[in-house]
């Protein structure tokens, strides 16, 4: 392997060193943000703030149409790619944040039942598109040179400032307010942030030429992200309207939860993934090596996430007897959404893989699969009656198990060990859950208050698995790491 091989290694180190310092950051605001709003709100206020950004995800779409991952996917980017991108997507932006503003009451028919501040999240959000369309030059440049770190610390202050501002409004018992505010802030400061940390000036440069270009393979993109646009958020419109924003607000609570980590970190490594799968195309020891990296690293912080939180989920609850009473009755739905986001790390990286190495439209027929799925499976359990609503997570795990099809895709280009790769995270897990019940069961002899055995379990249960994986990993993880500080060229074999 080249000297480029190592390089690539080390920026990849620090990006996803600087991505798990930001999410658990992230983390630690967006969970008290989201509490304090579920605490001090209604269900209803829940499920208008998640119909708002279902709505504005169309017009997200009509402004990206996959441009800056045609970007980053293209070999070489110069600055007439750069300007040609900037022009277009600022005309479109433009164009579709008038079009949001005029046809406002279109989107939303029934805007004036709705508490006031609910018109303002949606103005809000809608000229934030603006500032997405501005930093989409600056952000292909940092992660074509593999410095999301640098993406990173930027998203950090900008989530500082969003969270910081809903909680305190929360506080406050203006959650909705807090929201305008906050998404307002976080995208001015955000853009100028990006522009001051790395420099960059539009030039009178533009081609038709290679615009069409990249919009050909952009589309194709984001066609994926159109059936995406359906399956979800579309999804969330017609549920607000069919089951009320009452039990949508259930729904949306059990859901955030349930996948608030792999929004954090799986999505995030798909950012840290995706360039590095785009630039060794045609390397399929490389390849290889990426895929079975981010695999086993995955499952390895995901796993103990999302299996503790099932395990403590009802535990936590209890020590907020307010909190428990309202929301109880999501947990059953809670569970089902965690399962589907354990299958989710077994689908993700490989339709992350396929789009990095230009086998959009692969990921485009399983994503087409999966929409068919969500809405047969929606529209046949809401025909039998809108109670059933709750029973709408299972289709999410029906779509999940379908990972296996994946899977086998992707191993024909590129042979991996899958069993290799999650077995460290899979033994810990064990351990950790047969952990758990037995302390559960010693504490029931005990007279402790709720909050003492909540956090007794997720201590001695996360230090079952960290213990459990410095035992089978102490080796590998130096190894790994020393390679990296030697620029060794050699791929460490996972």
């Amino acid at each position: 392997m080249d000297d480029s091989f190592s390089t690539e290694k080390k920026r990849g180190f620090l990006s996803s060193l600087a991505l798990f310092t930001h999410s658990g950051y992230t983390a630690l605001l967006g969970f008290v943000s989201f509490f304090l709003i579920s605490y001090k709100s209604s269900a209803e206020v829940l499920g208008i703030y998640n119909t708002v950004l279902a709505s504005l995800s169309f017009l997200n779409y009509i402004t990206n149409l996959g441009l800056p991952a045609a970007l980053i996917t293209k070999q070489k980017v110069d600055d007439k790619d750069l300007n040609s991108v900037f022009y277009f997507q600022t005309f479109v932006t433009s164009i579709a944040i008038v079009l949001g503003i005029v046809f406002m009451k279109k989107i939303f028919p029934n805007i004036n039942q709705l508490p006031a501040e609910t018109k303002y999240i949606y103005l809000a959000v809608l000229l934030s598109f603006l500032f997405f369309a501005l930093k989409t030059p600056i952000s292909v440049i940092l992660e074509k040179n593999i410095q999301i770190y640098k993406n990173v610390l930027v998203q950090g202050i900008e989530n500082t400032v969003f969270y910081l501002t809903v909680i305190i409004f929360t506080l406050y018992n203006n959650p909705l307010w807090g929201i305008v505010a906050g998404v307002l802030l976080r995208s001015t400061i955000g853009a100028t942030l990006l522009y001051l940390f790395q420099p960059w000036k539009p030039k009178l440069l533009f081609s038709f030429k290679r615009l069409k270009a990249l919009l050909r393979f952009g589309l194709m993109f984001q066609g994926t992200s159109f059936l995406a646009l359906i399956k979800d958020d579309f999804w969330t419109i017609y549920l607000s309207r069919s089951i009320g924003l009452n039990n949508l607000g259930y729904l949306s609570f059990a859901k955030k939860y349930a996948e608030i980590f792999i929004r954090i970190v799986i999505d995030n490594l798909n950012r840290v993934f995706f360039p590095l799968f785009s630039r060794n195309q045609t390397d399929k020891e490389k390849l290889k090596y990426y895929l079975t990296t981010y695999l086993k690293y995955a499952t390895l912080i995901t796993f103990p996430l999302i299996i503790g939180a099932m395990l403590i989920f009802k535990d936590f609850l209890l020590i907020f007897p307010k909190y428990y009473n309202k929301w109880h009755t999501a947990l059953p739905m809670f569970y089902l959404f965690s399962i589907s986001s354990i299958l989710v790390i077994f689908t993700s990286p490989f339709i992350n893989f396929l789009n990095g190495i230009g086998k959009v439209n692969i990921s485009l027929r399983f994503m087409f699969i999966w929409t068919v799925i969500m809405w047969s499976g929606t529209l046949f359990l809401l025909s039998q009656g809108t109670e059933n609503y709750i029973y709408l997570p299972i289709i999410f795990v029906i779509i999940g198990i379908t990972s296996v099809f994946v899977i086998y895709v992707v191993k024909k280009i590129v042979k991996i060990d899958i069993i290799k790769s999650i077995k460290t995270a899979l033994q810990a897990s064990l351990i950790m859950i047969a952990t758990f019940f037995i302390t559960k069961t010693l504490l029931n002899y005990m007279s402790l208050n709720q909050l003492t055995v909540a956090v007794v379990l997720a201590v001695v249960s996360a230090s079952s698995y960290l213990a459990t994986v410095l035992v089978l990993e102490t080796q590998e993880i130096i190894t790994r790491f020393l390679s990296l500080l030697k620029n060794d060229n050699k791929i460490n074999q996972s």
